[in-house]
């Protein structure tokens, strides 16, 4: 009884000490929450009587809009979205954490202290909480006053409690964090001058030390994986207290439920508890005499400086090397981050001049150890860009090769509460989550090829500046036509490890073993979201014709077989095939939930709209290629009306506009501004410094309707042409196809499409106006998996 009673007596002593920042904490919430909300529903309720004054809308509408407008000023307020309270508690988190302890750099305040018949955990307990609870109280009388005067006008306590208790959780978490990493540089220091510093390493290192080590394993090792570099991000953004917390909030403004923040408030609460400990522990060992001294712990000195030396070493080195790729500027950036950041270190120390170079033997060590961190990574000593799991410990892969899959873009609806939203999915999120890959023998030897890429590729990244660039940016041979592609490979090994790579490698030396993989059903299913697509949650058929797009109109059953046939079609679809091939079209099976999220921004993006959805909110993801070997799938849609083969009628097109931007050599042109016409009447060109413009009009003539039946014959629409990376793809020459419009006052104000030769070879006609040369334009060509013809 007698103890609980001198901890209480304590506390209450204490406070009466920091009535100051009481006071100060809570005038600081008081601006932020019931001030702020008063000011904000003033404002609101002067717009109100603005829009009944000057709104035509019926007054009911009105207000229903000023009460949805005050709910969300309640929840910008009382919830996560307060970000001016975010900053009270981040800064009285770091206040707090200086001040409650600071009688520790007083010897007069440290000999009173420890003088008291208290003990050491009661006098550190007493200080510790009552800098907690004077935020806490502080936050919940004001979040109590804030939500009185939000219940004052209208909202409830019943809609404001559960949202504001749950931000008060996550702000209180995020308290602890940082006011724990902040006493523990307190209690490391012995004055407020040095606590600020060692808070500030504290704080950073390890964001700092993470971002460093992705730097130097980007320079360094060149099977550096995307996804492996995100988790460092993470780890860096998440690595301290501050961050963490800021995390914290942002994660509890995008959640569904605010329930779903408390596992990782937990987690906050348990690494807040282990700093708890530490504090108490360091407390408790440290010596009297350490007041006023900068380290208070003789035994952290030499490890603290062999941290931070040495991590600036090697960041300065860094520095100068991304600065002027030199070796000499490399380690000129090196010696300069060894050597002043360790004399400063010791006139921290030791406020002394003469002690600028009293340890340089620590001092060597500290570079040596930059050395040998730089060396792991130069040498890659623990084999980096050689792994490859053996097939014992090799469970499953996820690969993700960029030319493989169609071009397109997936996303999502994702609806929270009343609102809903878009969500693009990458096509690395994607095959990551979905692709089951289980022939080891398949990975085997895509991962050799990557590896002996690697190995012919990492002396490139040493060499210096101008030697790297010269290499970097050779112009490829006539015998290089070969069709490269990146490879992320995510191998899942049996004992729950998940390891990330990237290669670069040629797709035509590993035909084979890419062929057996891109015919697996277990890589398209992971690749190709239609897949797993069922006929119950599809609501309706889309396609895109000369960039409208129109609804393929079909019942159930019919879309049901539409569906299974493109997927069989899918399915079956090889490489060989996918090399030749290019869409005739692309086709958007509609989910549900994408059905609903149309209606959802068609009716909010028009006001009384009463419709289904205009399709012109319907963007351009989720759709899929159909190409010419997709029999079945064409078969259904030409049974709907659908004639998916055809090209473009003649008698459609009022003119095509063709442009080659390298003219050929073997001419002489007037580059004033010159106009040279053809003597055919179908043609015109145009020429200047940039290029040369063919522009061929459909004057009815059967010689004019024969030049455009010749370039549509060998082009294909670029939308459709540009979802197969893998055909051979002419990008010498732009080709816009103007299509008749009754409205246009000339042909080429018409609605235009953009076309693509998928050929080297153009018609001749065309060849010979424009200056094409077939034989020198490969830079221009992509030849994907084909050969040149």
């Amino acid at each position: 009884m007698t103890s609980k009673s001198l901890f209480f007596k304590l506390m209450r002593e204490d406070i009466k000490r920091r009535l100051w920042a009481a006071g100060l904490a809570f005038l600081m919430f008081f601006f932020g929450m019931p001030v702020a909300a008063a000011m904000s529903i003033s404002s609101l309720k002067q717009s109100y009587e603005r829009w009944l004054r000057n709104s035509t809308d019926m007054p009911q509408v009105l207000w229903e809009r000023y009460q949805t407008s005050l709910f969300e000023l309640a929840d910008s307020i009382l919830g996560s979205g307060n970000l001016f309270s975010v900053f009270i508690v981040g800064l009285s988190a770091i206040v707090l954490g200086l001040t409650g302890f600071h009688f520790l750099h007083s010897k007069k305040q440290v000999d009173f202290y420890n003088s008291l018949p208290v003990r050491r955990e009661i006098l550190f307990s007493v200080k510790y909480l009552n800098g907690f609870l004077i935020v806490f109280c502080m936050y919940l009388l004001n979040m109590l006053l804030a939500a009185a005067v939000f219940a004052a006008n209208g909202v409830g306590i019943d809609y404001t409690f559960g949202p504001a208790f749950t931000t008060m959780i996550a702000h209180m978490a995020g308290f602890l964090l940082m006011y724990g990493l902040m006493t523990v540089a307190v209690l490391l220091t012995g004055n407020f001058f040095v606590s600020i510093l060692g808070g500030l390493v504290l704080f950073f290192y390890i964001p700092l030390a993470v971002l460093l080590g992705r730097a130097m394993m980007e320079l360094f090792f060149v099977t550096v994986s995307y996804k492996q570099t995100q988790q460092m991000m993470t780890i860096a953004t998440h690595g301290s207290p501050g961050f963490y917390y800021g995390n914290l909030m942002q994660e509890l403004r995008d959640l569904e439920h605010s329930a779903q923040i408390f596992p990782r408030v937990g987690m906050a609460l348990l690494a807040a508890l282990v700093f708890f400990g530490i504090c108490l522990l360091l407390y408790k060992l440290r010596p009297s005499e350490a007041a006023g001294k900068s380290i208070a712990f003789r035994a952290v000195k030499f490890p603290i400086k062999l941290l931070v030396v040495s991590m600036i070493a090697i960041a300065m080195g860094l520095i100068f090397w991304a600065a002027y790729y030199r070796m000499s500027w490399a380690a000129f950036g090196f010696l300069l981050g060894v050597v002043i950041p360790h004399c400063l270190f010791e006139i921290i120390c030791y406020p002394d001049f003469k002690k600028l170079f009293a340890n340089l033997p620590q001092m060597g060590i500290c570079a040596v150890a930059a050395l040998a961190v730089i060396g792991i990574f130069r040498y890659d000593m623990f084999g980096y860009d050689e792994y490859l799991p053996g097939e014992s410990s090799f469970q499953s892969a996820a690969v993700n090769m960029s030319g493989l899959r169609d071009w397109t873009e997936y996303g999502m609806p994702v609806k929270t509460g009343d609102k809903m939203s878009w969500l693009y999915v990458s096509n690395d999120d994607y095959v990551e989550e979905n692709m089951i890959f289980t022939d080891y023998s398949v990975i085997k030897e895509l991962g050799e090829a990557g590896i002996a890429w690697a190995k012919e590729e990492k002396p490139r990244r040493l060499h210096d500046g101008d030697a790297y660039y010269a290499d970097g940016y050779s112009e490829p041979s006539e015998q290089e036509r070969t069709y490269s592609s990146h490879i992320d490979i995510c191998y899942r090994l049996k004992n729950g490890r998940t390891v990330y790579r990237n290669y670069y490698v040629d797709v035509n030396e590993l035909r084979q073993a890419v062929d057996r993989m891109y015919a697996s059903e277990e890589y398209k299913k992971g690749v190709y979201p239609i897949l797993s697509y069922t006929a119950d949650n599809v609501t309706g058929i889309y396609t895109v014709k000369n960039s409208e797009i129109m609804k393929i109109e079909l019942n159930e059953e019919e879309r049901a077989k539409l569906l299974a046939a493109y997927q069989e079609d899918l399915a079956e679809m090889t490489l060989a095939g996918r090399a030749v091939e290019t869409p005739v079209m692309s086709l958007r099976f509609l989910t549900i939930a994408e059905h609903e999220y149309l209606r959802w921004i068609s009716h909010n993006r028009r006001s009384g709209f009463n419709g289904d959805f205009e399709l012109d909110d319907m963007n351009q993801v989720n759709y899929v290629p159909v190409y010419p070997s997709f029999t079945r799938t064409l078969a259904l849609l030409n049974d709907a009306g659908i004639d998916a083969g055809a090209r473009a009628s003649v008698d459609d097109i009022a003119g095509i506009r063709l442009y080659h931007d390298v003219p050929s050599k073997g001419y002489s042109y007037d580059y004033d501004n010159h106009y040279d016409y053809a003597e055919s009447s179908y043609a015109s060109t145009q020429t200047d410094k940039d290029g040369v413009t063919l522009m061929i009009e459909n004057d009815g003539t059967a010689e004019s309707r024969k030049k455009i039946e010749e370039i549509i014959a060998a082009s294909a629409p670029y939308a459709e042409a540009n979802m197969n990376g893998l055909q051979l793809l002419n990008h010498q020459i732009s080709i816009e196809v103007y299509f008749k419009d009754e409205e246009a006052a000339v042909w080429t104000e018409g609605s235009s499409v953009t076309y693509q030769f998928t050929d080297v070879e153009i018609p001749d006609f065309a060849a010979q106006i424009l200056g094409y040369d077939s034989t020198s334009v490969s830079n221009r060509i992509s030849y994907g998996l084909s050969m040149q013809k």
